[in-house]
Parts: C-alpha cells; sequence; structure tokens
C-alpha cells in the first residue's frame, strides 16, 4: 500500500492517529476498499459509502461487521492533514472489524489527454470476486507492470472468455453507429463514476448498451473512454493494436459534457 508522501495522520475506527503508526500489517487479510476524490467537497460520498457496504456484504456475507466510517471523520482526517485536494482511501478489514481511512496518491489528467486521449493495453486477468471492490494485489502488480512495461496510461482486463470487462483501476465504453457500448454490470465492480455516465447518457438521450465484447473485436467501435474517480471520462486513442477516433463527434460531446456534471 502507497500512502501520499505529505500525509501526516490517518483514521482507524474513528481515532485519528500519526502516520507514522499506520498499520501495514494488516494487508495480509482481505479488505474492501473506496476511493473519493476531494477538492473542497467530497465528490458522491453517499454513493461510495453505500457502494461500501454493499460490497463488504458480498464479499464477507457471514460477518456483521460492515465498517464504521462517516463525513465528519473524513472531515477530521482533511483537517488534520492540512489539505485543499486529493484523494482519501476508506478500507475495511472485516477480519479485524477495523476500518481505515488516509491519504492516497492522486493523478489528475491534465488537459491534452482529454484532448488527445491516452493509451493502453489489455490484461488476461479477472477479479475474482465481481461487483464488490476487493482489494487484489497481484492483479494490481501486474497492471502496474504492464503499464510500466508498456508506456500506457492504463490496462483493460479481459476475462477467461476473451471479453474485455473493465479497466484495472476503472470502467471502458465503446461508441459505434451513434451508441455507447459497456459490459454488463455482473461481470464488472459498478463504479460510481460509470453510474453517473449511464445517468448523463440517459439524460441526453444517448443509447447505452450493456454487452459483451471480445477483445479481438475492439478494432469493430469507433471510440473507446475510461471512466473513474479521478480520471472522469477520458478517451482513448490506442488499446493494444486498436486504435481509435480521440476526434468522434459523439466522444467529445460526452467528454466535454460530463466535465460539467462531475
Amino acid at each position: 500500500m502507497v500512502l501520499r508522501k505529505d500525509s501526516r495522520f490517518f483514521i482507524e475506527n474513528g481515532i485519528s492517529l500519526p502516520i507514522g503508526d499506520f498499520p501495514f500489517r494488516y494487508y495480509k487479510y482481505a479488505s474492501i476498499y473506496e476511493v473519493i476524490k476531494y477538492d473542497g467537497r467530497f465528490h458522491f460520498l453517499e454513493k461510495h459509502l453505500q457502494r461500501l457496504e454493499k460490497s463488504v456484504f458480498i464479499a464477507f456475507p457471514s460477518r456483521d461487521y460492515k465498517g464504521d466510517i462517516n463525513k465528519e471523520m473524513l472531515e477530521k482526517l482533511v483537517f488534520d492533514n492540512k489539505i485543499k485536494e486529493g484523494n482519501i482511501r476508506i478500507e475495511v478489514f472485516p477480519e479485524l472489524k477495523t476500518t481505515l481511512a488516509f491519504l492516497v496518491p492522486h493523478f489528475y489528467p491534465p488537459p491534452e489527454y482529454y484532448e488527445k486521449g491516452v493509451e493502453a493495453v489489455f490484461q488476461y486477468d479477472q477479479r475474482p470476486v465481481l461487483n464488490a471492490k476487493v482489494y487484489n494485489a497481484e492483479i494490481r502488480e501486474r497492471a502496474n507492470s504492464l503499464i510500466k512495461e508498456y508506456d500506457v496510461f492504463e490496462t483493460v482486463l479481459v476475462n477467461m472468455k476473451g471479453e474485455m470487462t473493465e479497466g484495472s483501476r476503472s470502467n471502458i465504453f465503446l461508441i459505434k453507429n451513434g451508441e455507447v457500448f459497456t459490459p454488463p454490470d455482473r461481470f464488472v465492480l459498478p463504479g460510481i463514476t460509470r453510474d453517473n455516465m449511464a445517468e448523463f447518457l440517459k439524460s441526453k438521450g444517448i443509447p447505452l448498451n450493456y454487452k459483451n465484447i471480445k477483445a479481438k473485436d475492439a478494432g469493430d467501435y469507433e471510440a473507446f473512454f475510461f471512466t473513474g474517480t479521478s480520471i472522469g471520462a477520458l478517451p482513448c486513442r490506442k488499446l493494444d493494436k486498436f486504435h481509435f477516433d480521440v476526434k468522434h463527434p459523439l466522444l467529445r460531446r460526452i467528454i466535454e459534457g460530463f466535465a460539467v456534471v462531475v
């Protein structure tokens, strides 16, 4: 686990503690987590907390501990660390009946990323627990290795059926014939930003289809974009060997319109 370098304090079960006491030893136990963007306000806090509780229930149905965190605790974390913006990670360890909240490194893409798009590669991996945000160090490490090796922004997970499911830290959307496509909910971690994108598309009358898409068929689509907490909606110009149109009219309408919403 990597902490933000200027962190001074973290929260454990509602108590603010010096960052030097951070319990890295807890990570030998399974955990559920959420990452929340803060820039003077906590973005979609209630949705994140609701998904956190749901994820704990899905991954640990026999446990009665669902986490212990609220807005007041996060406000204290922000105050104690004297930050103006950044990402906050909430981590629940059901077996330990412990909840942590702490600052993690963040990267908010510069304007040129939204204009020119980013690149990604396939990662042939599948989360062991779908629909729940369970921390999986092995998949994260493999993603980081691929990102570094190929000098790309993100990886796209491909399951055993050869279907694209999601990004290693994002959700995916593709565009074709005036419509938007994304994998079915049951095969992905349904991100908060992904849900907000679905609501945005509906409000604009843009058709959204939930469909399994083979990695080998990615080239059949005209445009591609990621969604996530830190990135909002970010266009992808190249995925593995496939190239996409970052100037696609519908893509530009979505990217620019969604930026106003979030």
